[in-house]
């Protein structure tokens, strides 16, 4: 990375470029047989003709805006998946078309003809004027898991907020948490932390962790009487945490996948009596973010391509 050209129009190009030619080679020794198919002899001794294809694409949001082509966060439609546009990321209880190869291919044409208007065009959809053939990358795309929940809306979002509000309450009150957190039962495969109001940065996992006790840890400081929005948040992250937990099942029904989407707008609900009357003015721009998002999309993912552990980095 060159720190001097780091977020430059021409470096993010690039960047963008270098990766889709790395791809391109490792996938130059299966590109005849995309388009041609080809016979296999499969375990049962019947020859069938199979064509390859690339199933889905792992990563976070970053990397996923270089693999779809897409502007980032701050193009006007910036999922990688759906048109939603950049001011409604939070509302997920809305539907929006999905993106789609011809759509994109449809606007680069006429960006071959009109430079003026094909970049017009581009940017309403939040695209970049490159062209991946015979493919749908829009459709392989998987949230992860990892990056969309543990290290983002709770550990960037949620976790930063409950912090904010035990801070304004006071030092014994964050002391309060802390000697509960040491005091928390000890559980196989569960990290346990001595104190959790200074930390600033951990791993995913760790995060993950934390998110599962604050709770318990927390519901005796930030009460409806001492704090009315910290206790409204504590509403949120419960929410949250029913969220995490249908998606972390390894084994899904059709029950399992309806309660997890109505899950999601249960969150969004939480959310708005939250912050609906805050006298913040960022509060809505705080939840207006890619990753809030994602959970639109996240229980698709797991009815087409499986459990949300196939996908997690």
């Amino acid at each position: 990375e060159d720190s001097k050209e780091d977020g430059k129009l021409k470096y993010v190009n690039l960047k963008q470029v270098v990766w889709h030619e790395g791809f391109l080679k490792l996938l130059e020794t299966i590109i005849l047989y995309t388009k041609t198919g080809y016979a296999y002899l499969c375990y049962d001794g019947i020859v069938r003709w199979l064509y390859m294809f690339i199933l889905l694409l792992s990563a976070d949001y970053e990397k996923q805006c270089v693999m779809v082509l897409i502007r980032g966060t701050n193009c006007h439609c910036p999922c990688p998946i759906c048109l939603v546009p950049s001011d409604k990321l939070y509302d997920n209880a809305s539907t929006y078309p999905i993106q789609s190869p011809e759509d994109a291919q449809a606007c680069i044409e006429l960006w071959n003809r009109n430079k003026t208007a094909g970049e017009e065009a581009l940017k309403k959809r939040g695209l970049r004027p490159v062209m991946i053939p015979n493919s749908n990358p829009h459709e392989m795309i998987l949230q992860d898991h990892l990056h969309v929940y543990h290290m983002g809306e709770w550990g960037k979002h949620l976790f930063g907020k409950l912090k904010r509000h035990v801070a304004a309450l006071g030092c014994s009150v964050g002391k309060k948490i802390d000697d509960q957190f040491a005091v928390f039962t000890h559980w196989h495969n569960l990290n346990h932390f001595d104190q959790v109001t200074n930390i600033t940065y951990s791993d995913g996992n760790k995060l993950r962790d934390i998110s599962k006790q604050i709770l318990y840890t927390a519901q005796n400081v930030l009460t409806c009487t001492d704090d009315k929005a910290g206790y409204a948040l504590l509403w949120c992250i419960a929410s949250y945490l029913h969220i995490d937990m249908y998606v972390s099942l390894d084994v899904h029904t059709t029950s399992t996948i309806e309660a997890g989407k109505a899950e999601v707008l249960k969150f969004q609900m939480h959310l708005e009596v939250c912050y609906v009357d805050s006298t913040d003015p960022d509060v809505t721009k705080n939840w207006n973010f890619p990753k809030m998002h994602a959970s639109k999309h996240i229980f698709d993912d797991i009815i087409v391509k499986g459990a949300a552990r196939n996908f997690s980095t």
